[in-house]
């Protein structure tokens, strides 16, 4: 019995231990999970951690350039002498150019300038010249205009069967070398050409009109303001093979050229017409040029524009609803792509680009109808091209005012009316009568343009040397049929 109740009793104690045993097991299962747990949690804590440092510093090293590009920008590097050179020579630059507070502010911009006594220099002498600038007169700027100019003389003139073709070109063109004359006797006789926007500022009010106000244009002593204008840049195909380039396109430094198609199917690039070669003569004589101020190149949209065949009018077609060449025009096509480059390259020189109305037709006698659906397509077919333009060259020079509201516009005339609510401000006609003419009110800046041509230098050879000092003797190409048929502006 004893034997079997020990037996018993060893058997409970055994028992016992097995139980604790296992607790103890669970107990450190569950402790070493749960360290592992927080384990886990620390170490995954730790890699978010260093993966937003490690973001916070790639961003820090992305900033790095931009920071080291901006104190590049303000910390000064003119302890170099070249370095000062070339800044001088660029305010040098922008006061050749009439832009003297440009080259004043050029330099007081570059830090620690003050240092340097060619900087304080440069700077006193570019203040004592801007005090010697006197304001021109803005109502009393010349504006002289010319046509597509005739680069080959036999090809205009000698060999011309055409002669309705001869005297037409004879009458109302100029030649190459007639329009590089000129400009050598207008740069000898003191006057810089200016932007027509240089004369009349234009001002957005809260509302988005516009209105004019004088300009301020700040000359040396003694020289004087010009404006130049050129008509019909849109290349017409009456002119093909006749000596007059076929368009224009922008050379490798984005500066304007222009392309001659050959008889035999080449074409040849060159400075064939008033933008190239007014590009050369400024690269020689950069005074020539107020604040980088070019010529206005105005477009009709008859047969495109810049000599790229974008669009096209029919006669009669304003009135005839059968006729519809409009249908025809796509914005998307390989013309337009082209002119739209060429008339953003032509802006990015400094070229004002402007209207000569869609058609070409007189505007002053006109009918209503006709200036309606001339603006219509013009902002359709040409606008779209060139962008916005606020001057309106008028086509034949044909004001729309005679004097019947003493020569003013006001708002009861309907074509001015039209024309305004286009966004035209600036209007130009043709009268020969005076070197320059001006009409300024709020709402436009209206002045006439003297032509330079065949027919105004031959029968008014004395009145372009009264009013610019002009002699036509020495401008007047020797290729020319002698006496041009008269015409009167």
């Amino acid at each position: 019995m004893k034997l079997h109740s020990n037996r018993m009793y060893i058997g409970k104690n055994d028992k016992g231990r097995k139980i604790r045993q296992w607790l103890i097991l669970y107990f450190s299962l569950f402790v070493f999970l749960s360290t592992v747990g927080i384990l886990i949690f620390l170490i995954q804590r730790d890699r978010n951690n260093q993966e937003d440092t490690m973001s916070v510093v790639a961003k820090q090293e992305e900033a790095v350039p931009d920071i080291q590009a901006a104190s590049a920008n303000t910390v000064s590097t003119l302890d170099r002498e070249e370095t000062r050179t070339a800044l001088v020579e660029k305010a040098n630059d922008l006061a050749d150019g009439h832009d003297i507070d440009g080259a004043i502010q050029l330099i007081k911009n570059t830090v620690g300038y003050e240092k340097y006594n060619d900087c304080k220099d440069m700077i006193s002498r570019l203040e004592k010249e801007k005090g010697r600038l006197v304001p021109a007169d803005v109502l009393q700027i010349p504006h002289i205009f010319f046509h597509p100019l005739i680069y080959d003389t036999d090809l205009a003139f000698k060999n011309n069967k055409d002669s309705s073709s001869v005297e037409s070109l004879n009458t109302a063109m100029t030649t190459v070398d007639e329009f590089n004359e000129i400009l050598n006797q207008l740069y000898k006789n003191k006057y810089v050409l200016v932007s027509i926007h240089d004369a009349a500022e234009v001002i957005t009010m809260k509302n988005g009109k516009k209105k004019l106000k004088n300009g301020k244009i700040m000359l040396p002593p003694g020289m004087k303001p010009i404006i130049i204008s050129q008509d019909d840049v849109s290349y017409y195909e009456k002119w093909n093979g006749k000596g007059i380039a076929n368009r224009i396109v922008m050379d490798k430094n984005g500066k304007p050229t222009c392309e001659v198609d050959l008889a035999d199917g080449s074409t040849i690039t060159g400075d064939y017409d008033l933008a190239p070669l007014l590009e050369r003569f400024i690269e020689k004589h950069p005074d020539f040029s107020y604040r980088g101020a070019r010529a206005i190149l105005a477009v009709t949209g008859r047969e495109g524009v810049w000599g790229y065949r974008t669009s096209k009018y029919l006669p009669g077609e304003d009135s005839d609803s059968k006729i519809n060449s409009e249908k025809e025009f796509d914005i998307n096509s390989a013309e337009c792509k082209k002119a739209i480059a060429v008339s953003q390259g032509l802006r990015n020189a400094g070229y004002d680009l402007a209207s000569h109305s869609f058609v070409h037709e007189g505007l002053g006698r006109c009918s209503m109808h006709l200036i309606k659906y001339d603006t219509k397509r013009w902002e359709k077919e040409v606008e779209s091209i060139i962008g916005e333009s606020d001057i309106m060259i008028y086509p034949k020079g044909e004001d729309i005012e005679h004097g019947e509201d003493g020569y003013k516009y006001v708002n009861s005339n309907q074509r001015f009316q039209k024309l305004s609510e286009a966004g035209f401000l600036f209007f130009c006609n043709v009268d020969g009568n005076n070197a320059a003419w001006t009409m300024m009110e709020n709402k436009y800046y209206r002045q006439a343009r003297v032509a330079l041509d065949g027919n105004v230098m031959y029968y008014q050879k004395n009145k372009l040397k009264q009013f610019y000092g002009l002699k036509v003797s020495k401008i007047w190409d020797k290729n020319r049929p002698k006496k041009p048929p008269l015409t009167t502006y």
